[in-house]
Order: C-alpha cells, then sequence, then structure tokens
C-alpha cells in the first residue's frame, strides 16, 4: 500500500528553499488536511514501495 494521493514533495521543498514558508505549508495542507492526526496513527504503509529506500542502501 502506498499513499493515496502523494504530496507533491519538490513543490513545497522549493517553496521553503525559496523562503516562501506560508506557501509551502498550503501546498502541503492542501494534500493533506489532518497532519496532526495522521502523524499519530499512520502506519507507514508508504515505506514499502518508496523508491526512497532504493537509494539509500
Amino acid at each position: 500500500m502506498g499513499l493515496s494521493g502523494p504530496p507533491p514533495v519538490p513543490e513545497y521543498i522549493r517553496l521553503i528553499a525559496a523562503g516562501r514558508y506560508s506557501d509551502a505549508y498550503m501546498i502541503n495542507w492542501r494534500s493533506n488536511v489532518i497532519p496532526g492526526i495522521l502523524g499519530r496513527v499512520c502506519d507507514r504503509g508508504c515505506e514499502p514501495v518508496c523508491r526512497r529506500g532504493r537509494w539509500n542502501k
């Protein structure tokens, strides 16, 4: 199981790098309106299918 609708990570990281923190927050918020809840109950179902694991080996 992966994310049902992955957040646009590259987009909000570019905004953070440009110092546009409020814009970055809103980009992330639109894709995840419950981050406080999700951060507490998520079982990390996206990790087994994440491509990042291949890069970290």
